[in-house]
């Protein structure tokens, strides 16, 4: 009884590491399409992200008005995104201060040129985090092309 003991913890400890690293093996990176599809559930109603050939598209709405439209060159972005408490927003800065975003607003037919991009999220602090994440990921999809992450946002 007692040299069926070990081979019964050997063979759980084998099976138990088997399954472990088949999890860990078969866990899916996210992809741009997850990661834009994931902020624009968090963001709907007043925003639409896309990303084209490497340009960040964010469109505003308000009451489903169109009001502006930024394009951002997505290597222009500094990788690193902040959340302003005083601004209840996520906050991307352009590399070096450069006036990189260009923002056409749609009800005075105006365009111009700023440094950083400017995000409202939802308050709650889960939505916040998820969203942080998600930004950062998106950024390092195009700025790092080798790049590659199974961690969710949430």
């Amino acid at each position: 009884m007692d040299l069926q003991k070990p081979m019964f913890l050997k063979n759980t400890f084998f099976c138990c590491c088997f399954f472990l690293l088949s999890a860990v093996s078969f866990a899916q990176n996210i992809s741009m399409e997850e990661t834009l599809a994931y902020i624009n559930g968090k963001l709907t109603g007043k925003y639409v992200i896309d990303v084209k050939k490497g340009l960040l598209l964010l469109t505003s709405y308000k009451e489903e008005m169109k009001m502006m439209e930024e394009t951002i060159l997505i290597t222009d972005l500094n990788p690193e995104v902040i959340y302003s408490d005083e601004e209840k927003a996520l906050i991307i800065k352009c590399i070096d201060g450069d006036k990189c975003i260009e923002r056409k607003e749609y009800l005075v037919e105006k365009k111009n040129y700023f440094s950083r991009l400017k995000i409202v999220t939802p308050e709650d602090d889960k939505s916040v985090k998820g969203l942080q994440k998600a930004f950062l990921h998106l950024l390092r999809l195009v700025q790092e092309p080798k790049y590659k992450s199974t961690e969710t946002f949430e």
